[in-house]
């Protein structure tokens, strides 16, 4: 078992929130390097900080709770914007 396998025992890793949450975090730090926003940086440090909270949580039913309500609103959305064409 390599290292990481056990750390990663009983959590359930990167989702689709934590995927939306990393891109938000991109994102942020393109706006803060083409404008000086240090409040942005801040805020960008903070969803950082929830994405690797949520990838480590071992609070696995209510992660899956929470993924199942995101992906159900990513669906509707998507399906807006498909009917919008």
């Amino acid at each position: 078992m390599t290292f990481w396998t056990k750390v990663m025992e009983g959590r359930n890793g990167i989702d689709t929130i934590n995927m939306a949450l990393l891109f938000m975090v991109l994102l942020f730090n393109l706006i803060t390097k083409l404008v000086y926003a240090p409040a942005l940086a801040v805020v960008s440090l903070f969803v950082l900080t929830l994405a690797l909270y949520r990838t480590f949580s071992k609070r696995l039913e209510a992660r899956r709770r929470e993924d199942a309500w995101f992906s159900g609103i990513l669906r509707k959305v998507s399906a807006a914007f498909g009917k919008a064409k």
